[in-house]
């Protein structure tokens, strides 16, 4: 979907536009769009970091496009590639964006709460990746979804139109559903895996955001059927 390529394209663009960049202006795009749980502790000010209030508020979105070095995109882009393409079939370019803005806030939020006072910026598309992982555990597992065992006899199969389109899943229907769970407790042991070895993962001093990850996950998970426009009882022929 043209949503998901043209934010890839933003994200990759942002990190070329910073690697020409002298290292004083990266230092302030850091400051005015990376997501730092600083500005917002108790008894800090405005004029602490650049951007004030107003970057209060977007830096809960915009560190979303910000990465840390090549391989941290590398890492991001397919996740966010290929999760975002089955969400966006489903929900449509506008609800979709909305839906990547709200799951970005629900993991920088999930991060200032466990990290009040933290100065170290936070940036990376993992927490809306999470979102969207989470979104597709609501509808990805189902008979003919695009995570479901192919069934020759189903007529979505093959089809990555229809397969995004299948009904979603009740909440009581994933507790029965085997893949769904296993989906789940993976993501949470791969997070747990990052809390010990953060170093392995992304080199000596490197900390990894893995309660935005959390954050994210529930976010995408429980905003789901807000966002979407099949429901639980009847697909649609095509998606928005």
């Amino acid at each position: 979907p043209g949503v998901v390529v043209t934010l890839a394209l933003v994200m990759v663009g942002v990190h070329l536009l910073r690697s020409v960049w002298s290292p004083q202006v990266d230092l302030w795009i850091l400051e005015l769009f990376a997501f730092v749980p600083d500005r917002f502790a108790a008894g800090g000010t405005d004029s602490a970091y650049l951007g004030g209030f107003p970057a209060e508020i977007w830096s809960f979105v915009t560190y979303a496009f910000l990465h840390a070095d090549a391989m941290h995109l590398i890492v991001n882009i397919p996740m966010f590639a290929a999760f975002g393409a089955v969400v966006a079939r489903r929900f449509g370019t506008m609800r979709f964006l909305v839906f990547a803005v709200l799951t970005a806030a629900g993991a920088a939020a999930a991060h200032m709460w466990s990290h009040l006072d933290d100065v170290q910026p936070v940036i990376g598309a993992s927490g809306i990746v999470s979102g969207l992982m989470g979104a597709v555990v609501r509808f990805g597992f189902v008979r003919g979804g695009p995570m479901s065992a192919p069934d020759p006899s189903d007529e979505r199969a093959g089809d990555v139109y229809r397969s995004a389109t299948v009904p979603a899943a009740t909440f009581r229907q994933l507790l029965t559903e085997p893949r769904a769970i296993f989906f789940v407790l993976a993501f949470f042991l791969m997070n747990l895996l990052l809390v010990f070895g953060a170093e392995a993962f992304a080199g000596p001093g490197a900390s990894i955001a893995w309660e935005a990850h959390i954050g994210g996950f529930l976010t995408g998970l429980l905003v789901f059927s807000l966002f979407d426009p099949v429901g639980t009882e009847a697909p649609r022929e095509h998606p928005e």
